[in-house]
């Protein structure tokens, strides 16, 4: 339910904002201690699943949101899509049940046969003579026809998403006998839309194309990065399914892509920007601060992966973030819960946003930004537990220093080894950084757990696009985290 408040009424509700513990679209607080929070994100992951699964169409689309108006996001994207399907396949290896597994397996199916359907599909974007330019665009018709509006297009990083969706859908397909039985059939086709998907990128990842957020034109970190893992990826995919000979060049363009990476770092500011060579599309993102830029990294983990959750410059980016939104949002004055357990800072997509889910005005906090600040933390905790070491550097110190109960012990230059004391403890930190991002998700989370896609600023009410995929996949992949991290430390 979006919450529509006249501008006499706002002034008050800023402070009452800071008084009260709002929560959900009922306007109620969930009061929760630490136990409380581990059954709540169980639930949730459930009920996350449930409602992803709801959005896909039988045909194979995957709905970013049931809402048809207010805002109209009954569409398949390709980015969103990609997210929310690898969510199924996480459940589907998960799974032990036959009935629910062969559900997950059909849901991957019928995502595969609308992937063919849409790559097949003229569009405003470019000819699919041009190395695949139609595939550059965004959203499509739940009938599987390319949106004809104006819209933020070509967005280039849809086709290395889907791409890496589809090689695990592949590699599934061919490690396990009732996935097997499931794409028998569509096997060579799935192999065809992944090499199309593997050259578009490949060709088109140095065009002028539009951010995540569909907003600015230009170059783009999180597009350069989602793509350079789909071609480290596909290098290695095309050396035992496709063409080897294809493997070298798609390695030589990922090498392209690091050195361009490289190009977005802003030693000045502290932080990866998101946008390099803008040409278009809103001029009023003057910070270039993006929670894209911690997006990317999560999306682009796998196999040889670049610019992992716990590099020093992700970090850093992670810290302006937090520090940014905590003073930005009103909402974000409210920091403990009635049981005064501690809530992380609510994060937004960019400082400058005006999006407010329904129109232009000013931007509010997002689920999927929130939660993946979280899941940073928790991955962040499993790489360096795994490395058996953390050294403290001049652009990862502030993030360190805000990580609960031990941030003002670490000191520039230390080096933390597994058996000091203060590796564990600096772990044990990174945990409970990501919990209280959960918590903060939980907060303004419905009372039966729905998320929409925003959350409002002053009050906290959800609003924007209700059930969104993204937001659901989003949650659903910092729980995953959580757990291999809370695994690991058990060990």
């Amino acid at each position: 339910m979006l919450l529509r408040l006249k501008a006499s009424m706002l002034s008050a509700l800023r402070i009452v904002s800071l008084m009260l513990p709002w929560s959900g679209t009922m306007a109620q607080a969930q009061d929760f201690d630490r136990n409380d929070l581990d059954s709540w994100l169980s639930s949730e992951q459930t009920l996350a699943a449930a409602k992803i699964s709801a959005n896909l169409l039988g045909n194979g689309a995957v709905l970013a949101s049931p809402s048809r108006s207010g805002p109209d996001y009954y569409f398949h994207w390709t980015r969103d899509a990609a997210l929310t399907i690898d969510v199924v396949l996480d459940r589907y290896v998960a799974s032990n049940q036959l009935e629910d597994r062969a559900a997950y397996l059909r849901q991957a199916q019928n995502y595969v046969d609308f992937s063919l359907k849409i790559q097949s599909q003229p569009t405003l974007s470019g000819s699919i003579q041009d190395h695949f330019a139609n595939f550059g665009e965004p959203k499509f018709e739940v009938t599987g026809i390319g949106y004809q509006q104006p819209w933020g297009r070509p967005q280039t990083d849809g086709p290395a998403l889907r791409a890496v969706s589809l090689m695990r859908i592949y590699k599934l397909a061919l490690q396990r006998l009732d996935a097997q039985q499931q794409f028998s059939a569509s096997m060579p086709g799935m192999k065809n839309a992944i090499l199309a998907d593997l050259e578009y990128t490949a060709y088109h990842w140095r065009d002028q194309g539009y951010d995540l957020w569909e907003e600015v034109r230009g170059q783009h970190f999180y597009n350069a990065l989602v793509q350079q893992r789909a071609l480290v990826a596909g290098a290695a995919f095309v050396k035992t399914y496709g063409v080897p000979g294809d493997a070298p060049r798609y390695l030589a363009e990922a090498a392209a892509l690091e050195a361009q990476l490289a190009r977005f770092w802003d030693p000045g500011r502290g932080y990866f920007v998101e946008t390099i060579n803008r040409s278009g599309g809103l001029d009023y993102k003057s910070s270039n601060l993006d929670s894209g830029v911690v997006l990317a990294s999560l999306h682009a983990l796998g196999e040889n992966s670049y610019l992992l959750p716990n590099d020093d410059r992700i970090l850093a980016s992670a810290h302006a973030l937090r520090s940014t939104f905590a003073t930005l949002f009103p909402i974000n004055k409210v920091s403990r819960d009635r049981a005064q357990l501690q809530l992380a800072p609510a994060i937004g997509r960019y400082p400058e946003d005006r999006y407010d889910g329904i129109g232009v005005s000013q931007g509010h906090p997002w689920f999927i930004a929130t939660a993946a600040l979280g899941e940073l933390s928790y991955r962040a905790a499993s790489l360096y537990a795994a490395a058996d070491r953390i050294v403290i550097t001049a652009q990862n110190e502030a993030f360190f220093a805000d990580l609960p109960g031990i941030g003002q012990r670490l000191r520039r230059g230390d080096t933390l080894a597994r058996g000091d004391a203060a590796f564990r403890d600096v772990l044990d930190a990174l945990l409970r950084s990501g919990d209280e991002y959960l918590a903060r998700v939980r907060y303004h989370a419905a009372m039966g757990g729905e998320l929409t896609e925003q959350f409002d600023r002053y009050t906290g009410y959800e609003r924007g696009a209700s059930d969104l995929s993204w937001s659901y996949a989003s949650l659903f992949k910092a729980v995953q985290a959580r757990s291999q991290l809370i695994a690991v430390l058990q060990k």
